[in-house]
């Protein structure tokens, strides 16, 4: 199946199955109904804008035409308030995502063959980024505690150190 048809179709669920009627969330967005209809059903001058899908998910609250749009690239959301910051399961998820997005980036990289100067300098900010992912995800799991001052021992004049 066409991979842009999959998108549409989510476009067009989204604005069809809004519990208030496509009429009232073309009002919402400042359309007219016709021109609402037009842009669920896609084609010709009437196709969504990215400002259009903005607009779409903020008022509905359906976020399943990102979902397809980023299946499309091999790609998954999360929603954000899923977990706080410095939560272990957010840093695993997110060292997971570094990690495949480095494979990848190899895996893309290899096609022709060889690894050219600019392709392993991305792999290498991949990389960089999977090791901050890493530091997060250990953070993330250990309890803070506080750094113990160093020890100090008396020095007597005269004494090697």
């Amino acid at each position: 199946m066409d991979p842009h048809h999959d998108i549409q179709r989510a476009v067009y669920d989204t604005v069809h199955q809004y519990p208030a009627g496509v009429a009232r969330l073309a009002e919402q967005m400042g359309r007219s109904a016709a021109v609402m209809y037009a842009k669920a059903s896609g084609g010709g001058r009437n196709e969504m804008t990215v400002a259009d899908l903005d607009a779409l998910i903020s008022i509905t609250g359906d976020s399943r035409v990102l979902e397809v749009l980023a299946a499309r690239h091999g790609l998954a959301l999360r929603p954000a308030e899923l977990h706080e910051p410095g939560c272990p399961l957010t840093a695993a998820a997110d060292l997971a995502v570094q990690v495949g997005r480095v494979a990848t980036e190899i895996v893309d990289a290899l096609k022709d063959g060889r690894i050219t100067p600019a392709e392993s300098g991305a792999i290498q900010l991949i990389l960089d980024e999977l090791v901050a992912s890493a530091h997060a995800a250990r953070n993330a799991t250990q309890p803070t505690q506080p750094t113990p001052a160093p020890a100090l021992r008396s020095v007597r004049a005269g004494e090697a150190r």
